[in-house]
């Protein structure tokens, strides 16, 4: 069992946060560490756009792979998760990547394994995975998923352009119903009246995946199947470090911003990350500005 642990988790926006309470709670709860430091941070590029907007990935992957190293120099973590689609598709394209000096795990593999899972346990359906243009655009989770022989026409993505950060404002509003509904009628036609399950590729879309599940609902070939890889990243993790019990376990947890979260989405994030995790929730409410770790 490993005694002492600093966890950094970060993301393009806040989705990762709701995978940050559930490891804090899972941390506290099956104590495999004797103390555990978990640190979210925000590494939205800017407060007037994200990593969709930077125009090419390998725009966003300079961005981000300066944002890894400052998280690095700052937090000097033992691993860091990147808790986001976006973020995990380019991390192979950056520099930091080449050579990290600490372990980095990405959320694709738990997402393609899940897929894979219920794909080859059900053949006749197919699978639209929903997720963000620059997740859409690498093409990750398909061409990995092709590799394990899952036929191409089974797989078909759906850009969701903005409900990320809609997400963020209330996740269940009459806003966020009418885009999924709009996706989802986008996705379903790309089906051509086949059987299909639902992927929620963007780590905020858990926050509303009541309303994913009742717009699937009103298709008569949704097959009641819906992928949400958040929780499998915790699990992939914490296996790691096998069942023992800490006798004296310490579980701390605090989250850093690089841009500047809202009033109002602090106001709406609080209740939703206090269902997961209170201690996750009153750090989200303490988040530390870092305007000047990394730049653009």
């Amino acid at each position: 069992m490993t005694k002492k642990i600093k966890i950094m988790t970060t993301d393009s926006g806040l989705g990762g946060l709701s995978i940050t309470a559930e490891l804090v709670e899972r941390i506290k709860r099956e104590k495999p560490f004797d103390e555990a430091e978990i640190i979210f941070f925000n590494c939205r590029p800017s407060n007037e756009s994200g990593y969709d907007q930077l125009g090419s990935n390998e725009a966003r992957a300079r961005v981000f792979s300066r944002a890894l190293y400052a998280m690095y120099e700052k937090f000097k973590p033992d691993v860091i998760m990147i808790a986001c689609n976006t973020l995990s598709a380019i991390y192979e394209m950056c520099e930091f990547s080449k050579f990290p000096p600490v372990a980095v795990i990405g959320i694709i593999e738990d997402g393609v394994e899940k897929n894979f899972k219920l794909l080859s346990a059900k053949p006749e359906i197919q699978m639209i995975m929903f997720g963000t243009p620059t997740t859409v655009s690498s093409g990750a989770h398909k061409n990995i998923l092709i590799g394990k022989g899952i036929a191409s026409e089974r797989l078909h993505y759906q850009d969701c352009l903005s409900l990320p950060a809609v997400i963020s404002r209330g996740a269940e509003s009459d806003e966020v119903k009418n885009m999924v509904e709009s996706f989802m009628r986008s996705g379903a036609t790309k089906t051509k009246g086949q059987t299909f399950g639902i992927s929620l590729l963007c780590t905020h879309f858990a926050y509303s995946l009541s309303v994913f599940s009742e717009s699937a609902r009103e298709f008569e070939k949704f097959s009641g199947d819906i992928i949400n890889p958040n929780s499998a990243m915790v699990d992939s993790f914490l296996k790691n470090y096998g069942s023992g019990k800490a006798a004296h376990a310490k579980t701390t947890v605090k989250c850093c911003t690089h841009t500047k979260i809202s009033s109002e989405i602090r106001q709406a994030m609080f209740p939703i990350l206090g269902k997961i995790s209170s201690d996750t929730a009153q750090a989200f409410l303490n988040m530390l500005d870092t305007p000047d770790m990394f730049s653009i």
